[in-house]
């Protein structure tokens, strides 16, 4: 079978979270075995689009920095950029129950917790790297 050498505009992935709290504290995680035994995670599910080309060009270029007359990456501008060029959907819902649309503002909302797994598995999951 001949190998496709074009990303399908439409191919996209999925990364599942599981949210819970612990000690009173919310935590995050993108495995299911880092629960806590006899913890009822909620979960999310955020879709991205497969980088091609172009994006992996954009999202590396805008994700570099000037440390001590050196550019390097930027690991932090790295993951929001990574996240926010390739989202294209998520199952958020509010507290009554109405699904959450994907915007710029909502994703800054997000717990800091959540968009950091998120951030992560992106790094893995994108290929870019």
């Amino acid at each position: 079978m001949p190998v496709n050498f074009f990303i399908d505009p439409k191919e996209t992935f999925k990364i599942k979270v599981y949210i819970y709290e612990q000690d009173g504290n919310v935590a995050a995680t993108a495995d299911l075995n880092e629960v806590p035994t006899g913890t009822e995670p909620q979960t999310a599910t955020f879709e991205f689009k497969r980088a091609n080309y172009k994006d992996s060009v954009d999202i590396t270029g805008s994700s570099m920095m000037t440390k001590d007359e050196k550019v390097q990456l930027d690991v932090i501008k790295l993951q929001d950029t990574l996240f926010r060029k390739l989202i294209v959907g998520w199952d958020l819902k509010d507290e009554e129950g109405n699904a959450v649309i994907f915007t710029s503002k909502n994703i800054d909302a997000l717990r800091p917790e959540i968009a950091r797994v998120i951030a992560a598995e992106l790094i893995v999951k994108s290929r870019l790297f």
